[in-house]
């Protein structure tokens, strides 16, 4: 695709390609060996992922328990990476040209959705249903800031969402 068609092509470098090869180069935490890291990463980012779902769920029943469950996984999924990537290297890429607009975003919409119930609750003592619909909508763009800034690291798998994106919205408003 040319850059035309498709504006994220501009913004891929070479270096976004190769990003799975690197990923494990001279970097061993704990000893652990490469299949281990990965086991270890999927069932960390698994269980966070979980844990912040069951923290949406709790949300209709208790702001301090989303908090803490929302958070908590979030934490145990974006630590999970420290397993694949160096801290250190992890920062610096996730201000690169094509994660940036997905760190950005999940900092942003992580901290709303902690400062947002906070104020709501505390502040004019209120939980009801524009609290829940707002978290769920601001859980919602995290869940998607994270999923982006995943993709981020398997080639070329932003064009591949955006082309199915486009195919179905193409068929649905075509009917």
């Amino acid at each position: 695709m040319n850059a035309a068609k498709n504006p994220y092509a501009a913004l891929r470098s070479a270096r976004d390609a190769g990003s799975y090869a690197l990923m494990f180069q001279g970097y061993r935490p704990f000893g652990l060996s490469q299949t281990l890291r990965i086991y270890i990463f999927a069932a960390m980012f698994s269980i966070g992922f979980l844990t912040s779902l069951a923290g949406v769920l709790a949300l209709f029943e208790s702001v301090i328990l989303f908090l803490l469950l929302f958070v908590g996984g979030m934490c145990l999924t974006i630590g999970s990476t420290c397993l694949l990537f160096h801290p250190v290297k992890q920062l610096r890429m996730a201000m690169d040209k094509v994660r940036a607009p997905a760190t950005i975003t999940f900092i942003v919409a992580l901290s709303l959705i902690v400062l947002i119930p906070i104020a709501i609750t505390f502040i004019f003592g209120s939980h009801d249903f524009v609290l829940v619909l707002l978290c769920l909508v601001i859980a919602l763009v995290v869940y998607g800031a994270l999923l982006w800034y995943s993709l981020s690291f398997i080639p070329f798998s932003h064009d591949l969402v955006i082309g199915f994106v486009q195919k179905t919205w193409r068929r649905v408003t075509r009917t």
